[in-house]
């Protein structure tokens, strides 16, 4: 009976003066006397016995053991006479809070009705399990009896927040808005309020709503700890992502992941954030970020869902970067494991897959990653059918263009995946099975025209190179033509059209289009310097050896250093007759590019008369090792 008593004060700390730091070493002093009780002949029949041990469990975070044992004390206390109608009402109100703890909101509602009456707290556990068990109007009616109850200011501050938590729910958004504007005019009392109520103006698009809330945030830190902070961040970050100010949002999450590193949400939003600009100094963070969060969700036993995500971030990063994909890869791999019926991990193990196919040019990677992307988007869809079965009107609104972006996002992951297998087959494949896989991607065209013109664009231009190979050359340019008018300002569908045009000899066309992008990308040196040299060679192909020496003079101009520069120059100035600085040209740069700079000097000696010269740079370099076997046979043979 002693250690029952002892117990139950310990459970109401409020009452009981416990050193700081102790509470856990009383505890289990509390829970050692009380198995010895409940394991004694007399205490083995004694509710009061069994209900201080599931006090004393559930302090200790034992959630199941303690509605084990409340239960147990339940049983006892109906056939006890002697068991008082307070410490009746006292353990079904326990079971009932239990229930809740434990998931089981249904049976919780219908537990505390055999403790009324019902406390101030006890009242809110009833409308929490009522929430949680989506009978939103009991929940409601629950708070409000709440309210009326509540023993201070700050009590009926949290009882507001929570009024307007399932007002949301309900969809009564007005309803919801007031309620947060009663709580937030005392702030102090409940800071997380304001956390609410930035979110709300976040969801809603009242962007003075959320401004106003942020604003609200630095006159609540003192003494607000952490979770105020990380709050901020988060929603800072949220409201500069809306307004495409990424910058912004990845500093406010930076000081999130240094205030709180081990808050794994933190980690993953900076890590998904900075992959949306992906760049190599990005790339590299994310990946540190990515790893971080991992590291500290292995140290927090994580549920496997929240290890997914994890791996999959890191995966992604990788990906980004363009390097170590068979790391991307094993990553990738690693969250599917974790979570095989999770859509994301399919797309991640999807992604990585086609990112090896590409660099391996690999037709069964390409395919793997089809079937991934394919499980991907039927898992998803099954999850959206389940999640929508839960949610009102409103709420679904609100979700609609996030989920139609992630399904479009594997829809071209999916795409992708095809059209690079088709490539990847090419004449391999039977011209019947090829055809027909471009006829299922053409009918796919119409979605990315209404969703993204760009990915639309991009998908006809590889299709054209697909068609190429069967071939309809007609029908395969007439759509690289539409894929060039749908997105005019896409530099890549510009780079992938002069491609084409050079690999059919167009040469004038392929010109056409350099310098469409010497246009668009003014800024870009590099890119720059690239555009000038492949006109300078567009040109020579067309005979136009003046044209060439202007683009070749230009690119010289840019970088006087590069190999690449010289050999152009030089090919310019022999196409013009001026065999002497062509061969300076070539001299520069003999070794580079397979010796095919050498094999020019040569011509150019022997063209000036200087066959002594030409015959002394065939015998120079016949054995150079900085030379590939095949341009040192050929230089041998010429030599003979």
């Amino acid at each position: 009976a002693a250690a029952a008593a002892a117990a139950c004060a310990l459970c109401h700390t409020e009452r009981l003066r416990v050193p700081p730091g102790f509470e856990t070493h009383y505890l289990l002093q509390a829970e050692v006397a009380l198995v010895r009780v409940v394991h004694s002949p007399q205490g083995a029949h004694s509710a009061y016995a069994y209900h201080a041990y599931a006090q004393v469990l559930e302090r200790q975070g034992l959630c199941e053991a303690a509605l084990a044992a409340q239960q147990r004390a339940q049983e006892l206390a109906q056939h006890d006479t002697s068991a008082s109608p307070t410490l009746r009402r006292d353990i079904a109100a326990g079971c009932a809070r239990l229930l809740s703890t434990c998931g089981q909101h249904e049976q919780a509602v219908a537990a505390y009705a055999a403790a009324e009456p019902l406390t101030f707290r006890e009242l809110c556990g009833l409308a929490l399990a009522s929430y949680r068990a989506h009978q939103l109007l009991q929940s409601y009616q629950t708070y409000e009896r709440a309210l009326s109850m509540a023993p201070d200011a700050r009590s009926s501050a949290e009882v507001h927040v929570a009024l307007a938590v399932v007002a949301f729910a309900n969809n009564e958004l007005e309803a919801a808005k007031q309620l947060l504007f009663k709580t937030v005019a005392h702030a102090v009392l409940c800071p997380r309020a304001v956390s609410l109520l930035c979110a709300f103006g976040l969801v809603a698009g009242d962007d003075n709503l959320a401004l106003s809330a942020l604003a609200e945030f630095p006159k609540l830190r003192t003494g607000s700890g952490h979770s105020l902070d990380v709050d901020c961040s988060h929603l800072l970050a949220a409201f500069a992502v809306l307004h495409g100010q990424n910058r912004i949002a990845a500093r406010a999450l930076a000081r999130a992941v240094h205030t709180t590193p081990w808050l794994t949400s933190a980690w993953h939003t900076l890590t998904m954030l900075l992959n949306t600009a992906p760049s190599a100094r990005n790339c590299a963070i994310a990946h540190t970020c990515a790893r971080s969060g991992l590291a500290v969700l292995k140290q927090s036993s994580a549920n496997t869902l929240a290890l997914h995500e994890a791996h999959g971030a890191a995966a992604g990063c990788l990906l980004l970067a363009g390097e170590d994909l068979r790391l991307a890869l094993r990553e990738a791999q690693r969250a599917l494991h974790e979570t095989p019926t999770d859509f994301r991990a399919h797309y991640a193990v999807a992604s990585a897959l086609l990112a090896t196919a590409v660099n391996k040019q690999q037709a069964p990677l390409a395919a793997q990653a089809m079937m991934h992307a394919e499980r991907a988007l039927q898992l998803f869809e099954e999850q959206e059918a389940v999640v929508s079965a839960t949610l009102s009107p409103s709420q679904l609104e609100i979700r609609k263009p996030a989920a139609a972006s992630r399904s479009f996002s594997i829809f071209q992951l999916l795409t992708e995946a095809k059209v690079l297998q088709c490539e990847l087959q090419g004449s391999a494949a039977p011209p019947d099975q090829l055809l027909g896989m471009i006829t299922d991607l053409k009918t796919q065209i119409p979605a990315f025209q209404a969703v993204d013109p760009s990915r639309a664009a991009l998908l006809l231009m590889q299709l054209s190179r697909v068609l190429a190979l069967v071939p309809q050359e007609k029908e395969s340019w007439d759509m690289a033509l539409q894929a060039l008018r749908l997105d005019s300002a896409s530099p890549r569908i510009w780079q992938l059209f002069a491609a084409r045009c050079e690999s059919e000899r167009r040469w004038a066309a392929a010109s056409a289009c350099y310098k469409a992008l010497q246009q668009q990308l003014p800024s870009d040196h590099a890119l720059q310097l690239q555009l000038w040299l492949r006109l300078a060679l567009c040109a020579l192909r067309c005979g136009n050896a003046a044209q060439a020496d202007e683009a070749s003079a230009s690119a010289i101009r840019m970088n006087n250093e590069h190999p690449a520069v010289r050999f152009v120059v030089g090919l310019a100035k022999n196409a013009s007759g001026d065999k002497t600085r062509a061969a300076k040209e070539f001299a520069r740069v003999k070794t580079s590019f397979g010796g095919l700079p050498l094999l020019h000097l040569h011509s150019c000696l022997l063209a000036s008369g200087k066959k002594d010269q030409a015959a002394a740079l065939l015998d120079e370099n016949a054995n150079n090792l900085e030379l590939p076997q095949s341009t040192r046979d050929l230089l041998g043979k010429l030599a003979q």
